[in-house]
């Protein structure tokens, strides 16, 4: 399986693939949108990072999005649709509310 994910995929993300396949997770966490479709054909259930931080923000872990995905977008390169991006903001408690 490594060698064909290999054909299409990042070593990593084909890695990751193939010991998920092996040794089935809760969750894979990937955000390359090739790797997630590769997993998601396998039953591999999948969540990215925008998923993650949107379940912290839910369980009280964080409490703002905004910095933290204009933090991923202007250093790391993170991409994230402009849509998305809005609407995950949307539900984010405004600045001044934030302790």
């Amino acid at each position: 399986m490594l060698n064909l994910l290999l054909t299409f995929l990042d070593k990593g993300e084909a890695e990751a693939i193939a010991l998920a396949a092996e040794r089935p997770p809760a969750r894979l966490l990937l955000d390359e949108a090739d790797g997630r479709e590769a997993a998601r054909r396998l039953g591999i259930p999948v969540v990215g990072t925008v998923g993650i931080l949107a379940a912290a923000r839910r369980d009280g872990q964080i409490q703002r999005l905004q910095p933290i995905l204009d933090d991923l977008i202007q250093r790391h390169r993170f991409r994230l649709a402009p849509m998305l991006y809005q609407q995950l903001v949307a539900g984010d408690p405004p600045a001044s509310q934030v302790e």
